[in-house]
């Protein structure tokens, strides 16, 4: 039922699919960045009308209509990496969003089989309950019977009621947790919280235990491992891509075209062809330390980038130490 209900909430867990939409967004956006360094072609069509007045002021000269058809081309040619080291970056982005995708699809699982677990919990604490009521029902009756017949005292009375009481009070109590634990499972597999799913009335047996003498390279599967290696490569990038926008600009634009009075000649290239051709190289000198500033920036996030990955990397060792320690200690307490 557990594998059942894992591959329900894998499959509708709006969490989960609010992940899915994300991630699809950040490899759209690796998309268009990678299209900043590729060269860019437009056409533009245009018509141009003006009318002036003559020498003498006094008249106005016809109406001149020009029409024109241009294309244009445009390249950034980088020199130095720059747009190379922002697309790796956005590309090692959009491979964090993705083990941030599987961190999130490993986290609902373990939620889910949690929230099972729970709801399983809650059913047999209900059913102690309500043995337990039962028992304090039957142990009221007999002991009413013994006061009746002058062998028991008032208080065993007073007593008993008063357990009939607690037990009922529990039993309430734990009828409010199972429902509250059944729900909370629907939510998960993306079903309207009603309160109906049934759930399993004994705990699985788990018979295997983790082997001992694993590599650590393991802990690289983990997918928020991996995400943080993956923001540590963006952030290098970013600074790279930081520092080298202090340097030269070097781009070229050619322009070619036709234009003429009437429309029909708009196609004839030869005879009536316009074109240019620029190249432009640019040093930015002064921007108000926007670009120190810009590269300081992405120096210090590269440090934060740092310090994540390892305390990410600490915290998994940490939970791998703990989890084999709890193991150890279960199995002890077995024995």
């Amino acid at each position: 039922q557990l594998e059942q209900i894992l591959a329900e909430a894998l499959e509708h867990n709006f969490g989960l699919m609010a992940a899915e939409a994300r991630l699809d967004a950040q490899l759209a956006g690796t998309v268009a960045s990678r299209a900043s360094s590729l060269p860019t072609l437009t056409v533009n069509a245009n018509k141009n009308e003006s009318r002036r007045s003559s020498a003498s002021g006094i008249q106005q000269t016809p109406v001149n209509k020009t029409y024109g058809l241009t294309g244009r081309f445009n390249w950034e040619i980088d020199l130095w990496g720059k747009l190379r080291n922002g697309y790796r970056g956005d590309l090692a982005d959009a491979e964090a969003a993705m083990a941030d995708f599987e961190a999130t699809r490993l986290s609902i699982a373990g939620r889910t089989a949690k929230a099972w677990y729970s709801a399983i919990e809650a059913e047999q604490q209900l059913a102690l309950a309500k043995r337990t009521m039962d028992a304090f029902n039957s142990s009221q009756r007999i002991v009413e019977e013994s006061f009746e017949q002058g062998i028991g005292s008032a208080l065993d009375v007073r007593l008993i009621r008063a357990n009939l009481a607690s037990s009922a009070s529990t039993y309430e109590l734990r009828l409010r947790n199972r429902d509250e634990a059944v729900r909370n499972l629907e939510v998960f597999l993306g079903r309207y919280p009603k309160g109906e799913l049934e759930v399993a009335e004994e705990w699985p047996e788990i018979g295997h235990t983790v082997p001992a003498g694993l590599p650590t390279d393991l802990l690289l599967r983990r997918p928020d491992v991996l995400g943080a290696e993956r923001d540590l490569a963006a952030a290098q990038q970013r600074k790279f891509e930081a520092k080298k926008a202090m340097l030269p600009n070097l781009s070229l634009t050619l322009t070619r075209g036709t234009s003429d009075k009437m429309t029909d000649n708009l196609l004839d290239l030869d005879a009536r062809r316009v074109w240019s051709r620029v190249w432009n190289l640019s040093q930015p000198l002064f921007q108000g330390r926007r670009l120190k500033a810009n590269a300081e920036r992405a120096e210090a996030n590269h440090r934060v980038a740092v310090a994540n990955f390892t305390n990410t990397a600490l915290t998994a060792f940490k939970e791998v130490e703990v989890a084999l320690n709890e193991q150890s200690s279960f199995s002890s307490c077995l024995l």
